[in-house]
């Protein structure tokens, strides 16, 4: 019998302690090349969005550039700049 893990919609503290979660997750799916999957880093950013953009006082978010939300792994000046994906 396969035990499927599932992702859970945590509260992380820090960007390190998601990293630390997503690492051990990731790592139990036996997944390669897991820094190109732009699929599931656009799912991952969406099930934490609340956390990467959270609502200012007035209930509006304040959406940060493109490569914060959507990685682009094939752009080495901008790839590290993924809320997920770079600390990862």
């Amino acid at each position: 019998m396969v035990r499927r893990r599932r992702f859970h919609n945590k509260q992380f503290p820090t960007r390190y302690s998601a990293a630390e979660y997503l690492d051990d997750t990731l790592a139990k799916t036996g997944a390669t090349d897991l820094e190109r999957d732009v699929g599931l880093w656009a799912w991952l950013t969406l099930l934490y969005f609340e956390q990467i953009c959270p609502t200012n006082k007035s209930g509006e978010r304040e959406l940060r550039e493109r490569p914060a939300y959507l990685p682009e792994p094939q752009n080495f000046q901008r790839y590290y700049r993924h809320l997920l994906l770079g600390p990862f």
